[in-house]
């Protein structure tokens, strides 16, 4: 099985459209994952749920903009995110708004051979960032017999790797992976984040996604440039708030 996995769509259509017209068309791909954030900060959000949804058919767990936006609830939100979220949710049809409503909650098992989530299997809005938040993760999938979570929410290409028979309440045994290239072992536990393919905040401004081949067992993370100067002109014709920002932090990739 070829699967393309992808999370914080963030309704960036310009990536997502040439994500689906270069890569999906051409990879060989049996199912699309995507791990959340369909929606916020960009200007497509309408489109994306169509695409994602309805055209991919993506199998899809709701991020926390997702969620946000489906039930008009932006508290802990910084002002930029709540203000792009209540102009998303402004702009989309009260079946768009069902469309995130009925997102499944992750974490979910995929085939009985890896998890997904959006931020970590405990807890869907938790940020790993570190192997000391990897911690109750790896537990996580020792509990549950899985030995590879896909997860997004921090928008950044960051994979975490523990041996098996590590003591995984120690961080020092895990392992921080930024490698392009993952090759699964039995014998370890995998936490392996795609990256954003709408707002990456890695330093890289090119769009992000993962192709998970089960006979290979190899993790691929790529990287395309995109039109974003597009998405960026969109972001302040549309007058989404904040959108000098929104629009400048794309090019960043912060």
């Amino acid at each position: 099985m070829r699967y393309l996995i992808l999370s914080d769509i963030h309704a960036n259509l310009e990536s997502l459209s040439l994500l689906a017209e270069k890569y999906i068309s051409h990879l060989n791909i049996d199912k699309i994952i995507c791990l959340g954030d369909i929606v916020g900060y960009n200007a497509d959000p309408a489109a994306c749920i169509s695409l994602v949804i309805h055209n991919l058919k993506a199998i899809t767990i709701r991020g926390n903009h997702d969620r946000a936006v489906a039930y008009n609830n932006f508290d802990f939100f910084s002002d930029h995110a709540r203000m792009a979220g209540i102009w998303t949710r402004n702009n989309l049809s009260p079946e768009h708004i069902d469309d995130l409503a009925f997102l499944d909650t992750g974490p979910e098992i995929i085939d009985t051979l890896f998890a997904i989530c959006h931020g970590a299997p405990t807890d869907e809005d938790k940020y790993i960032l570190s192997p000391y938040q990897s911690t109750s993760e790896f537990s996580w999938l020792q509990r549950n017999g899985i030995n590879v979570c896909f997860f997004g929410h921090t928008h950044m290409a960051l994979s975490y790797v523990c041996n098996k028979y590590a003591d995984m309440n120690n961080p020092a045994h895990i392992k921080t992976v930024r490698d392009n290239r993952i090759r699964i072992e039995a014998d370890k536990y995998y936490l392996i984040n795609p990256g954003s393919l709408g707002q990456p905040r890695d330093g890289n401004p090119d769009a992000c996604f993962a192709l998970f081949d089960t006979k290979t067992m190899v993790v691929e993370i790529i990287r395309f440039p995109y039109l974003l100067e597009n998405t960026q002109k969109k972001i302040i014709e549309k007058k989404i708030p904040h959108g000098s920002y929104l629009a400048s932090r794309l090019a960043g990739g912060y």
